[in-house]
């Protein structure tokens, strides 16, 4: 502070000596005027130098072509295809060179600008210093360039065409968007009552086509004066009438004879039965008589008891007979469907059979 009050003190000092000078000068009418001297202005700061801008690469500078492709195979590595072809044009402006267009090819492709990897690829190719697998490389991917089907939009009036592409039919219909190699196609529509619409379309690689035609309506087939008329169809023929239905078939066997003999067989072991209970009766009263010494009755219940008994022995036979002819007949009998031919061939006959001690009845069956 007191540095500071001494600086002003010799200031003002020196800004009175100064006055007391130029009055001696000017003369003592003057007026003098003592007043505070302007305090200096602070120096300015010093402008910096202006940048200068870096001189662009002369051309045919191989050192900065090589710093150009270098700082582009950086980026090419990192996939940064954008910076990649950027650089990498850089260079190839300084010092045209193969290997830098087939970079600048390379990093097209992969950022789908496909016109310009095609025009660098066959830049490259056409230098003839690319490396041999560049170079095979190069020509590999600029074929399949060159034959990458593009978009061609097909489009009809009426709608609803069928696409023949080169002969070959297609599954859409128009309106729609095929895809074909580039190159001339013939493209045909066709649509039922419309004459076909054919063009020949030429493809662009990378840009594709488009068609659009109006199906005229096709003229009716003429009539061919020689052609043979159909024949009139012939009359159908009359229908034949049903055949008979046949006879239903009885599908019981026959029984008849069965139900014939048991029953006969039953009645005669009846009659037998009855008549042996007589004989029975005639031989007890034939011994009480006996007993008695009543000879005429004896007499007269011998003889019923004779003929009952005889009469008893012939209805058992006949039963017994009966009895196992019907057996016979009911195990024997013919099947359903025979049993017409069975009735006009079987025949039944029957013999009385009589000795001095037994009777019956004999059958016979024939077959």
């Amino acid at each position: 502070m007191s540095d500071v009050i001494s600086r002003s003190r010799r200031g003002l000092a020196m800004q009175g000596m100064s006055a007391l000078v130029a009055l001696a000068v000017m003369g003592s009418s003057t007026t003098v005027v003592f007043a505070q001297a302007p305090a200096k202005a602070p120096p300015a700061a010093k402008a910096a130098p202006a940048a200068k801008a870096p001189a662009a690469a002369k051309p045919g500078d191989k050192k900065a072509a090589g710093a150009a492709f270098k700082k582009g195979k950086e980026a090419f590595d990192k996939k940064d295809y954008k910076a990649a072809k950027e650089s990498f044009l850089q260079a190839d402006e300084i010092m045209p060179a193969a290997t830098a267009q087939y970079y600048i090819a390379k990093s097209s492709e992969e950022l789908g600008e496909l016109p310009d990897a095609v025009k660098y690829y066959e830049k490259a190719i056409a230098d003839g210093k690319l490396k041999d697998d560049h170079q095979a490389d190069a020509k590999a991917r600029l074929e399949a360039l060159k034959k990458k089907p593009a978009k061609v939009k097909v489009t009809s009036d009426p709608p609803g065409a069928t696409i023949v592409v080169d002969g070959k039919p297609l599954t859409e219909k128009t309106p729609a968007e095929i895809e074909l190699e580039p190159g001339t196609h013939k493209i045909t529509l066709q649509a039922a009552g419309k004459k076909d619409s054919e063009q020949a379309v030429e493809v662009v690689a990378f840009t594709g086509a488009s068609l659009n035609a109006t199906l005229e309506a096709a003229p009716p087939p003429a009539e061919d004066p020689f052609a043979k008329k159909p024949e009139p169809a012939p009359a159908p023929a009359p229908t034949p009438e049903p055949a008979p239905a046949p006879a239903p078939v009885d599908t019981k066997k026959d029984m008849t004879w069965v139900y014939v003999t048991g029953g006969a067989a039953i009645v005669a072991l009846g009659v037998g039965t009855f008549f042996g209970l007589q004989a029975m009766s005639s031989k007890s009263k034939f011994d009480d008589a006996i007993t008695a010494g009543n000879a005429p009755l004896a007499r007269d219940e011998r003889e019923k008891g004779t003929r009952n008994a005889l009469i008893s022995d012939m209805g058992f036979g006949i039963g017994i007979t009966l009895a196992v002819t019907s057996a016979v007949l009911y195990f024997t009998r013919p099947e359903p469907e025979k049993a017409a031919a069975a009735k006009s061939t079987t025949k039944m006959s029957f013999a009385p059979v009589v000795s001095p001690t037994s009777g019956g009845l004999s059958a016979t069956v024939n077959f």
